[in-house]
Formats: C-alpha cells, sequence, structure tokens
C-alpha cells in the first residue's frame, strides 16, 4: 500500500513513522506536491507546515496549496486525511477535496486515531 504523510511535527512524523513504517513523510507543500506525481493509495495532509500555526489558507508553504494542487490537476489518490488541527483551514481542503470528488476524512492528527487508521484502513 502507498501512503504519503505531509506534516512537519518531528513528533508526528515520528509517531505516524511507528504505526505505518513504509510510509513516505515529507515535510514541504512542494516535496508533497512533487511526490503525487505517483499514485496514492493513502495520503495525510496537514495544514500548517513550516513551523506555523494557523497560517493563513492562501500562503503557497501551508497544505493548502497541495489541496489546489491536487483540485488543479486530479492525481490518483485512493483516500485523503486532513489531519490538521487548524480547523477552519481544515475544513476549506475537505470542502475542496469533496468537491474534486476525492475521498476524504477530516480527522486532527492524535496518536490513538492515526493507529486506528492505520489498523483498521491500512493494514
Amino acid at each position: 500500500m502507498d501512503i504519503l504523510f505531509l506534516d512537519d511535527n518531528p513528533v508526528r512524523l515520528k509517531m505516524f513513522r511507528s504505526a505505518v513504517p513504509s510510509a513516505k513523510m515529507v515535510t514541504t507543500a512542494s516535496e508533497c506536491i512533487e511526490a503525487l506525481k505517483e499514485k496514492w493509495d493513502w495520503v495525510f495532509l496537514d495544514h500548517d507546515i513550516g513551523g506555523e500555526i494557523y497560517a493563513s489558507a492562501n500562503r503557497a508553504d501551508t497544505g493548502m496549496e497541495v489541496v489546489r494542487h491536487i483540485f488543479d490537476n486530479r492525481p490518483e489518490i485512493g483516500h485523503i486525511v486532513v489531519h490538521s488541527h487548524n480547523v477552519p483551514a481544515a475544513k476549506l481542503m475537505v470542502s475542496l477535496l469533496e468537491d474534486a470528488q476525492y475521498d476524504v476524512t477530516k480527522s486532527p492528527f492524535s496518536f490513538k486515531s492515526h493507529e486506528i487508521i492505520a489498523e483498521e484502513y491500512i493494514g
């Protein structure tokens, strides 16, 4: 199973890596966009990256930029999980992804929620 995980928080990266060792980890919007040239079964997206908290969704260095790229280019993705704690930005990300007809879930990151996702869905 091909899994892409966008986040810049070292603790989250370590926690997700322990639950899903095979996942490809990226820490910037540009790295994620580059990785989306490949097919992914699962893509996990944070919004606030680059050390920012509650960053504007208009910025190009956020998970929202990845969502705009997905909306415009329609890469092959089985399921998307938006795991940002930035509630307004996460809602906007989910809305745009749903408009693009992607299978998307909003689930703020917690070890428990991602452990459940890893066990129940990813295997």
